[in-house]
């Protein structure tokens, strides 16, 4: 049996002990709440969308701005770092890609420096710097053929450029 004794829009079961609150209709359109719903899932969306579209380049030259800075401080670590950052940020972006390889060479890491050298001739391969760049890790390296190979590259695309004659 059951003894409806009310407090605050609660009944308690007589028996059991238990409180219960009563069944009250949802004056909210039911279709309204899934509107809501989806509004607030869909504006983070539109949020990182608009972020990734328009902000991603400016994240990027940030990063490749501080790399530059970094570097004419002497914090090679540091600058390595912001390089890393910028070509995570937009994969693309060769100049950080040879920037990178630049300080890496300074750093006499030219294992490393080949890999960013040939990523930027990937982006850039009618640029003479990236092949004048690896030119130099391949004969650091002691992989003369190779360095030959590039520096006649740099050559066939920059004859006038000095650095390509090493």
């Amino acid at each position: 049996m059951k003894a409806n004794r009310t407090h605050h829009n609660v009944s308690m079961d007589a028996h059991a002990g238990a409180l219960h609150t009563p069944h009250v209709w949802d004056p909210v359109f039911r279709p309204g709440r899934l509107l809501t719903l989806l509004a607030f899932l869909a504006v983070p969306v539109f949020l990182c969308a608009a972020f990734y579209w328009i902000g991603t380049r400016r994240i990027n030259n940030f990063f490749a701005r501080l790399g530059a800075a970094q570097v004419q401080e002497h914090n090679y670590p540091a600058a390595i770092d912001s390089f890393t950052w910028a070509v995570r940020i937009v994969n693309n972006d060769a100049h950080s890609f040879l920037n990178r390889g630049y300080v890496r060479q300074e750093q006499n890491d030219d294992e490393n420096a080949l890999a960013d050298f040939t990523s930027f001739i990937a982006l850039r391969p009618s640029e003479a710097a990236g092949y004048i760049a690896r030119g130099r890790s391949y004969a650091r390296l002691g992989q003369h053929a190779a360095a030959v190979a590039d520096f006649d590259a740099a050559i066939a695309r920059e004859p006038d450029n000095h650095l390509s004659y090493a």
